[in-house]
């Protein structure tokens, strides 16, 4: 809730087409370049361990795939918009943690 509320209006599930206008590189961003997702897998990953089962652990896998995917396209979009300055900070700051 904390990386969601530190996000404000710049938080949305995909890409939007019109491209952020400028890269958000401080607060949680400064230590992972994906926070929210890394949240999400971090609940993914505590429902696994709170109530294993074949159930939970294909919603993990499956979870992680497409959470994988999403940033791998999310990273190209933003290459295309930023292109140096998001290549430079993708090399100071991981995509997880």
């Amino acid at each position: 809730m904390v990386v969601h509320f530190n996000m404000a209006s710049l938080w949305r599930s995909g890409i939007d087409p019109q491209g952020p206008d400028e890269l958000k590189v401080n607060g949680f961003y400064a230590y992972s370049r994906n926070p929210m997702y890394l949240g999400v897998t971090a609940a993914q990953l505590g429902f696994f361990l709170a109530l294993p089962s074949v159930f939970s652990l294909v919603c993990l896998l499956v979870g992680l795939t497409a959470l994988y995917r999403q940033v791998l396209i999310e990273e190209q979009h933003l290459v295309s918009i930023f292109n140096t300055q998001y290549k430079k900070y993708k090399e100071l700051v991981p995509r997880w943690l």
